[in-house]
């Protein structure tokens, strides 16, 4: 795993309200800093993908481990 500046955990939440959530956390962070996402939902490769292609962030790292999958994301 990479290391990350800021951590968002959403386990639990589906959906566009996790989508919402990361955007908010990246909206507060400097160009350059890393988010390192938790989530349960399996949408989350389509909407996370989605999201970093929409703003210009890069996705650096995917990962599944016993149904939680991590992502790391570069503002």
């Amino acid at each position: 795993m990479m290391r990350s500046d800021k951590t968002l955990d959403v386990h639990g939440v589906a959906g566009p309200r996790a989508n919402l959530m990361t955007g908010q956390v990246l909206d507060t962070m400097a160009q350059g800093q890393l988010l390192r996402v938790i989530t349960d939902d399996q949408n989350a490769i389509q909407t996370i993908s989605s999201l970093c292609t929409h703003r210009g962030y890069r996705l650096l790292e995917q990962q599944e481990e016993s149904g939680t999958l991590y992502f790391t994301i570069q503002k």
